[in-house]
């Protein structure tokens, strides 16, 4: 399998920047609001990896 440039970019724009823009969001709400919490999850394929997705492979 071979993975294509545009691939990876897509995939780090959702996996890093979407979480950065949705929790900068977040931050504006609960600083308002005087609390609140943010839980990130994330998947467990990118510590082992998962065959056929060479973007999660170690």
């Amino acid at each position: 399998m071979t993975l294509e440039l545009f691939d990876l970019i897509s995939l780090f724009d959702t996996n890093v920047h979407g979480i950065f823009h949705v929790s900068k969001k977040l931050l504006s709400a609960m600083n308002a609001a005087g609390e609140g919490h943010i839980l990130n999850v994330a998947s467990i394929a990118g510590l082992n990896g998962v065959t056929n997705f060479a973007e999660y492979y170690p």
